[in-house]
C-alpha cells in the first residue's frame, strides 16, 4: 500500500498548486488585458484611415466637380474662340474682296486718267496746229486784203 503524504505536504502543494493558477490566471489576464488593448488600438487605427479614406473620397469628389466645371468652361472658350474665328475670318475674306474691288476701280480710274492725259494731250497738239494754222490763214487774209486794198 502507497502510503499518503503527510498533510503540511498536501496542503502546501495545494498552496502552490493554487498559486500557480492565480499567477497563470493573473498572467491570462494580463494577456487579455494586453490583447484587447491591442485591438483597441487596432479598431482607433481603422477608425482613423476610414476617416481618411472618407476625407479623401470627399476630395476627390470635390475635385471631379472642379474638374468638370473647368472643363465646361474651357469647351465654352473653345467654343466662344471659334466663333471668334469664323467671324474674323469672314471679315477677312470680305476685306479681301474689297481690296480686290478697290484695285480693280483704283487700275480703271489710272486708264481712266491716262486716256485723258492722252486726249489732252493730242488737244494741246491739234491747238497747236490749229493755232499755227489760225495765224497762217490770219496772216493771208491780211496779205489778201492788202492785195485787195491795193487793187482798188
Amino acid at each position: 500500500m502507497v502510503q499518503a503524504p503527510p498533510f503540511s505536504l498536501q496542503l502546501t502543494e495545494t498552496s502552490s498548486r493554487y498559486a500557480r493558477k492565480i499567477s497563470g490566471t493573473t498572467a491570462l489576464q494580463e494577456a487579455l488585458k494586453e490583447k484587447q488593448q491591442h485591438i483597441e488600438q487596432l479598431l482607433a487605427e481603422r477608425d482613423l484611415e476610414r476617416a481618411e479614406v472618407a476625407k479623401a473620397t470627399s476630395r476627390i469628389c470635390e475635385v471631379e466637380k472642379e474638374i468638370a466645371i473647368l472643363k465646361a468652361q474651357h469647351e465654352q472658350y473653345i467654343a466662344e474662340a471659334e466663333g471668334n474665328l469664323q467671324r474674323a475670318r469672314t471679315l477677312l475674306d470680305g476685306a479681301q474682296k474689297e481690296k480686290v474691288e478697290l484695285l480693280n476701280q483704283l487700275e480703271e480710274e489710272k486708264r481712266k486718267v491716262e486716256d485723258l492725259q492722252f486726249r489732252v494731250e493730242e488737244e494741246s497738239i491739234t491747238k497747236g496746229d490749229l493755232e499755227l494754222t489760225t495765224v497762217a490763214e490770219q496772216s493771208r487774209i491780211l496779205q489778201l486784203e492788202e492785195e485787195l486794198n491795193l487793187r482798188k
